[in-house]
């Protein structure tokens, strides 16, 4: 009889790890990402279709890689980042086939189909679309640019990379979550280093005048009210005489051998020499695309994009 209790003990025993080994296996079971679609790989209008979409965020599992639990978790996230900055932040994995340059337009395009033209954005594109290499991309709209610099947007794929499978290697659903979720902490981290006050710092310029000290005003004024009033009177009368002194001189200057005029981007002094005046660079030209292609749209853009192989 306790032989026979024993073996049953046993058997039950061993379906218990048979059903826990069965349950780790198939949690562990790679995904096969979704590559076929009704649309084209650029067709932004049918590709930004999600239910995961509000004025400051987006996501969207294109190759459906993560399970539903998984998706409403990293919406919940993304949605708490973007609430607590002030830009819009997308993320998209890609399933559809793009090329490293479709997919740098793809989210120039995307970002301007969800949030609009000039919107202060961060999009992470991330590449599941099953070719070799995978090209993820990260692109700054704006203001944002500001904040994720190309070495800013380098540590968010580098926070990715540290669990996202290379090309061609089996894909889990949850080294990609874990994954956007480090990539959605550097993002948090990375605007709250930017915009965050060091202590000690002035903020603006009416703290630093608070913190002048003017009584020291309270104290001259004594010994203004000494002085003679004539002598206010000489001060004043010598510096109206240099007053006009400086604007006949720069009148005469005027007049000497021709008038000079501004053309916008140069000065020209007739009967003299050409001279170019340094013109101000502007924000978008000063801009560097750091990436290992370049993307027909980053010209005049307003963005810049950092894009890495797996």
């Amino acid at each position: 009889m306790v032989i026979i209790k024993r073996r049953i003990l046993i058997s039950l025993f061993t379906i218990c790890l048979l059903c826990i080994f069965c349950i780790t296996a198939y949690a562990a079971d790679p995904v096969t990402p979704k590559n076929t679609f009704d649309y084209k790989g650029t067709d932004v209008l049918a590709s930004v279709d999600s239910p995961y979409r509000t004025e400051k965020a987006y996501f969207k599992d294109e190759a459906e890689v993560l399970t539903p639990e998984q998706r409403d978790s990293i919406w919940e996230k993304l949605q708490s980042a973007s609430g607590s900055s002030k830009i819009r932040i997308a993320v998209f994995l890609g399933g559809n086939y793009r090329s490293d340059s479709e997919t740098e337009d793809f989210t120039y395009d995307c970002s301007a189909a969800i949030f609009g033209a000039n919107s202060d954005c961060l999009f992470i594109y991330l590449d599941f679309e099953g070719e070799s290499p995978a090209y993820d991309y990260v692109r700054s709209f704006n203001k944002a640019e500001r904040i994720f610099d190309a070495n800013a947007r380098d540590k968010i794929l580098q926070a990715m990379y540290d669990y996202l499978p290379e090309s061609g290697k089996p894909i889990y659903s949850d080294d990609v979550n874990k994954a956007l979720i480090s990539g959605i902490n550097t993002v948090s981290n990375q605007y709250g280093l930017s915009t965050d006050r060091p202590s000690g710092s002035v903020s603006s310029r009416s703290d630093k005048y608070d913190e002048i000290d003017f009584s020291f005003l309270m104290k001259l004024l004594p010994l203004i009210s000494t002085v003679p009033l004539f002598v206010y009177f000489i001060i004043g009368g010598i510096i109206v005489l240099i007053l006009i002194f400086a604007i006949l001189h720069s009148v005469k200057n005027s007049s000497y051998n021709g008038s000079s005029y501004y053309d916008g981007d140069s000065y020209y002094d007739r009967g003299r020499s050409y001279r170019s005046s340094p013109r101000h660079r502007s924000s978008s030209s000063s801009r560097s695309h750091h990436s290992s292609s370049h993307s027909s749209r980053s010209s005049g853009s307003g963005s810049s994009g950092s894009g890495r192989h797996r």
